[in-house]
């Protein structure tokens, strides 16, 4: 039982960075549409957020905590929004 719930634990981390990263790449290809100081100090959650995933996935609230954090960062990527959110040139 508790290896199957640190697979999900895994996963679900796996799951988070893979979208923190997309979103990420979109804030450096959208410098011109958000005010630099908004974009850097966004960077910069997002970056010390990702750094710090291994240890917070463990948290009994992390899925709310990072689905939280997701819909927050979208707000201002609007990556959900787009017709193509998967292919980033």
């Amino acid at each position: 039982m508790q290896a199957e719930t640190e697979r999900r634990k895994k996963a679900i981390r796996d799951f988070y960075r893979e979208e923190f990263e997309r979103h990420s790449r979109i804030l450096k290809h959208r410098r011109i549409t958000v005010p630099d100081s908004h974009l850097r100090e966004v960077e910069r959650a997002l970056n010390r957020l990702m750094s710090h995933l291994d240890k917070l996935c463990h948290l009994d609230n992390f899925e709310a905590l990072a689905s939280q954090l997701l819909s927050k960062v979208d707000h201002i990527t609007r990556l959900s929004g787009r017709k193509s959110s998967h292919t980033l040139h």
